[in-house]
């Protein structure tokens, strides 16, 4: 919210650009994408700019899409959201699959350094679009990369999970000497802890 009002600011004062900045809390919901972009596109804004999250981007820009309004997607990283066809998407962070297939290159080269490495992982992952499509991701990238590790097994979890021991327990359970987490901050103190 700071950056987009900031950028608004710095536009006005570099470039003499006026322009109104409307904000809309989807709460990362999927289903309150739509209803912000809606919302938003009746109020007569030309140009829509978020979601944070996946789920609610996807459901925004058919919003979007309907109402031929473009909408510049700056965080969510589910490869759907520029693979659907929508025609009003602009992205500028990379997907999901840039970050994951250049985040697995540094693993195995990190794994070359090491005396005893590991020999297989478990990937503990967010049961949300997020996670799902990085997930997958991390699927098709960890072949194309080759990464000298084997995946024991993939464990999802719910988003609104107050406690992971039952997943931390299917991950050690699994017999991966490595975990490879989707997460957010709060499930990454959970798990930690776990």
């Amino acid at each position: 919210v700071r950056g987009i009002d900031l950028g608004a600011r710095f536009a006005k004062e570099r470039f003499g650009v006026e322009m109104e900045i409307v904000h809309a809390d989807t709460q990362s919901k999927p289903e309150n994408g739509r209803i912000a972009a809606d919302s938003l596109i009746r109020q007569g804004c030309t140009v829509l700019i978020g979601a944070w999250d996946s789920g609610a981007t996807i459901s925004a820009l058919q919003a979007a899409e309907a109402a031929k309004v473009p909408m510049v997607v700056h965080i969510a990283s589910a490869t759907q959201v520029t693979s659907q066809g929508f025609t009003q998407v602009f992205r500028y962070d990379p997907t999901s699959l840039t970050i994951v297939r250049q985040s697995l290159t540094e693993l195995k080269s990190v794994l070359g350094t090491l005396k005893d490495p590991p020999s297989s992982a478990v990937v503990l992952h967010l049961n949300n679009t997020m996670g799902q499509s990085t997930a997958a991701s991390i699927d098709q990238a960890w072949k194309e990369v080759d990464v000298p590790l084997k995946i024991a097994q993939y464990v999802a979890y719910d988003e609104k999970a107050k406690d992971l021991s039952v997943e931390v327990a299917k991950a050690k359970a699994s017999g991966a000497d490595a975990l490879i987490s989707v997460t957010r901050v709060n499930y990454a103190i959970m798990i930690a802890r776990e």
